[in-house]
């Protein structure tokens, strides 16, 4: 009889099918073998015959080496005790309940910054399983990383699967049972294999299981073992947790956190440098990339690896971002530590995966990217829904779809949702890379949209009751009048709203003397009245009305010059309405 098994398990050939998306059947079917023997190869349990590894070099193009089909004495070359994964360098022992392991396919990221009080969270509130939770680019991979180096002092066993998918983590279940050396190892169910491996967490202690990429909740809490003296952490997008972990929210870098990684990683500096060696004029630069990228820490690891590898300079690489940030976004460093895909990317397929699922979600999401993306109230959206077209207003107006709705933009962190003051945030950069995945006609309709929504919603000006909403309502506007300066649109309603808050601007200016909101008021008001003087003539009424009230704004600043002559800034009118 042979011997149970001597072979490792290969997982090159296990990850060319998986990079392929290819089921075990589907590569069976190429091959013109069973699932069985797909299984029992990627396991290590046996070989295939020659004619079989002709067959597989054919289907993935690749070489006996590059599939893990070479085979020696395996024993000797990969030893009994600290076998060695051809592929990613993991030490894989081959256990029993006493020994250690440490199966970690992750470098410790030596550009590591910050972050300590979610390291310390993460160290106080093992007693039940932990998410951490964040932004696609965030750094919550990172963080995981961070801490099991940090303290794999505290473990006999440090575990890191997969949980992107059901399929990736029940695979690597069972290349964990074969490496601990089941008895079960070799049951054809899979869900045998998978609940021994959960016991044999049961019947031991000091481990760490770490999940990552667990942005279904429920698929990953069916690995999660109930029993045993160890510590569970995941990292996830999704903001809902719920009884399965306890959820660690990760924000953005602070200023001073982001400046250090961005001139670390940049190799500006060395890694234990600190911001006070560095001169004014380099960290003022550092300020404005970390300012611009908003504390996304993949964004500054991309932004100090094309430093880095450029040898351009931090104010080379501000000029860059401002007048191409798209290219700069989906460009990602050779050496992507943990995160191989750039920031737009990572992005555009969680968009991908919320127009699937929800398509009046991804809609609103696409609304959001035209506004701005602080406090984005909720009570804004509902009083102006007749205006967000078929798709999305009769969401908007049903509380219930509305939450399923923001639910799915919960799920992968694309947006976050203040419950008490009833408002929705998204980042800056979701925001960048969705406006330019849009042609510019979607984005002018968008723009559009987001104008007679506002517009609709605004409410009465000169009733100071309402100057709270109003001043809530603003930055939207600003953001608005921007928009339609960059895509050279203009129509009726972006004149009223510019107009309503204009009037606001200047009533509140009036009581409490603030000569800036008479500023940006008139600034306003001569947007709508260019607006106005170009759809409608010179000599209609509004375009009368608006320049009486410039002129009155600017007589109480004090601008007698203008105030003669309120439209002499007016500017060349836009090309589509």
């Amino acid at each position: 009889m042979k011997e149970d098994i001597k072979y490792p398990p290969n997982h090159l050939l296990r990850r060319e099918r998986e990079r392929r998306c290819w089921t075990q059947q589907e590569l069976a079917d190429r091959v013109g073998t069973t699932t069985v023997n797909i299984s029992r190869w990627e396991r290590g349990i046996n070989r295939p015959f020659p004619i079989l590894r002709r067959k597989l070099c054919d289907v993935f193009e690749k070489d006996t080496e590059q599939l893990g089909l070479v085979y020696g004495d395996t024993a000797e070359h990969y030893g009994t005790k600290t076998p060695r994964d051809a592929n990613s360098d993991l030490l894989l022992p081959s256990l029993d309940s006493s020994a250690s392991l440490w199966y970690l396919p992750q470098r410790r990221n030596r550009f590591f910054t910050g972050r300590e009080e979610a390291l310390l969270r993460i160290r106080a509130a093992l007693s039940q399983p932990q998410a951490i939770s964040g932004l696609g680019g965030i750094g919550k991979t990172q963080i995981a990383v961070e801490y099991a180096y940090r303290y794999r002092d505290s473990y006999k066993i440090v575990v890191w699967l997969r949980a992107d998918t059901a399929e990736l983590l029940t695979s690597d279940f069972l290349l964990l049972a074969n490496v601990l050396h089941l008895p079960q190892r070799d049951e054809q169910d899979q869900t045998l294999v998978v609940e021994a491996v959960k016991r044999w967490f049961g019947r031991n202690e000091h481990w760490l299981l770490i999940l990552d990429n667990a942005d279904d909740l429920e698929i990953a809490s069916n690995f999660i073992p109930v029993e045993g003296n160890g510590h569970v952490l995941l990292t996830t997008r999704s903001q809902a947790t719920g009884t399965i972990a306890q959820r660690i929210p990760i924000e953005t870098m602070s200023k001073e956190e982001g400046m250090l990684f961005l001139l670390r990683r940049s190799e500006y500096i060395k890694s234990n440098a600190t911001l006070e060696q560095v001169s004014e004029t380099t960290r003022a630069q550092a300020q404005a990339i970390v300012e611009e990228l908003d504390g996304l820490p993949l964004a500054l690891d991309q932004a100090g690896a094309f430093i880095e590898e450029t040898r351009c300079t931090l104010a080379d690489y501000l000029k860059f971002y401002k007048t191409r940030p798209k290219k700069l976004l989906r460009k990602r460093g050779q050496d992507a530590v943990g995160h191989p895909e750039p920031v737009a990317t990572t992005w555009e397929l969680s968009f991908e995966k919320v127009k699937v699922a929800n398509p009046a979600a991804a809609e609103l999401l696409r609304l959001c990217a035209f506004l701005h993306s602080d406090t984005i109230p909720e009570a804004m959206l509902e009083a102006g829904a007749a205006e967000l077209g078929l798709l999305l207003q009769p969401v908007v107006e049903d509380s219930v779809e509305f939450n399923e709705a923001i639910r799915e933009l919960l799920k992968y962190s694309l947006v976050s949702r203040n419950s008490e003051e009833k408002t929705l945030h998204t980042h800056r950069l979701v925001q960048t890379v969705l406006k330019d995945a849009m042609s510019i006609e979607m984005q002018q309709q968008c723009v559009r949209r987001a104008i007679r929504m506002i517009n609709r919603a605004f409410p009465n000006p000169l009733d100071f009751t309402n100057w709270s909403t109003c001043q809530c309502y603003l930055p939207h506007v600003q953001v608005c009048v921007e928009q339609l300066q960059q895509l050279k649109v203009a129509f009726i309603e972006a004149a009223q709203l510019f107009h309503q808050s204009g009037l606001f601007l200047w009533r509140y200016g009036q009581r409490d003397k603030v000569p800036l909101h008479y500023e940006q008021a008139a600034q306003f008001i001569q947007h709508a009245l260019r607006i106005y003087e170009w759809a409608c003539g010179p000599e209609h009424l509004y375009v009368t009305c608006m320049q009486q009230e410039l002129g009155q704004i600017y007589l109480e600043l004090g601008k007698y010059t203008q105030a003669a002559e309120p439209c002499c800034n007016a500017r060349p009118m836009p090309e589509k309405v």
